[in-house]
């Protein structure tokens, strides 16, 4: 793996764990800290999250595609693309993962962190053996998201529906907000943004 492949891997997924906190993962603690906590919520929740994960993604990959910079080479719009995926996937994953938190189901949550780390070397190791290099990387990202996002919902005794309250929208609103502000401050990886983009993928 070279540091210029590392950096293109680095940076896309720079990008994506910044745009999965701007989706709106604030309104997965609004879950967690309302008293009369109803269905119409948890559906509202999980469109707004899987609503702005795909137009995101669909939007950042049409900018990266047309923006012409040295550090948007093939690697990392390939990259970028696959770890969609880990976009979508890690978005609507808060839902499960604040309701098993509202009910202090901790044991269900050790459980897939391990299982994720376990899936994610699993996937690695063969291809890093076979020579695919940097995508070792990619794939085991997408193999955790996968494994975590698996366990989640399988363990959630609620099923969300897919349908939105304006109502349930307004009440979580403020705090959801607000929270997602915060989460976006603090996902945001100037450094790696700063030196992939203005520096270079070596540098990063």
């Amino acid at each position: 793996i070279s540091p210029s492949e590392l950096g293109s891997v680095s940076l896309a997924l720079t990008i994506i764990i910044f745009l999965t906190s701007v989706c709106g993962s604030g309104f997965g603690d609004a879950l967690v800290q309302r008293k009369d906590l109803v269905n119409e919520h948890i559906n509202t929740a999980l469109v707004l999250l899987f609503s702005t994960a795909l137009i995101l993604f669909l939007l950042s990959s049409t900018i990266i595609h047309f923006i012409q910079i040295s550090s948007f080479d093939t690697l990392f719009r390939h990259s970028f693309l696959f770890l969609g995926i880990k976009l979508i996937l890690d978005a609507t994953s808060v839902i499960p993962l604040s309701l098993l938190t509202r009910n202090m189901e901790f044991k269900t949550i050790g459980v897939r962190t391990m299982a994720c780390s376990v899936g994610a070397t699993l996937v690695c190791i063969p291809i890093l053996y076979f020579g695919a290099g940097v995508w070792a990387i990619v794939f085991s990202q997408v193999t955790s998201s996968l494994v975590s996002s698996a366990i989640l919902w399988y363990s959630l005794r609620e099923r969300p529906t897919f349908k939105i309250s304006k109502v349930a929208f307004n009440e979580l609103r403020s705090f959801g907000i607000k929270t997602t502000l915060s989460k976006m401050v603090s996902s945001l990886s100037v450094d790696n943004m700063i030196l992939g983009v203005v520096g270079s993928l070596h540098t990063l």
